[in-house]
């Protein structure tokens, strides 16, 4: 699966965590996610809170709707990835 164009933005405060997804290509899109973290400490995608895309004259939301499972893909790789490096130190 190629991941390429996507960034993962973390900002944390007062103790609770908001996670984007972003696209840098085209389309252009940022998906914010629900993360939850289980009393364990290990951390998995929730729900998909919102997507912010341009508006599109043509109506092309099919490239959006392909693009967002990608995106969803690249969140579980990026989670399971952290889990792993968490687990080795």
């Amino acid at each position: 699966m190629d991941f390429s164009g996507f960034l993962k933005i973390e900002k944390t405060a007062a103790l609770q965590a908001e996670v984007v997804v972003s696209h840098h290509e085209e389309p252009r899109f940022a998906m914010e996610v629900d993360v939850v973290t289980a009393e364990d400490g290990t951390r998995e995608q929730g729900a998909i809170k919102r997507v912010v895309a341009a508006n599109s004259g043509l109506g092309n939301y099919g490239a959006y709707a392909l693009k967002i499972e990608v995106a969803e893909r690249f969140l579980e790789a990026v989670l399971e990835a952290e889990e792993t490096v968490r687990s080795r130190v």
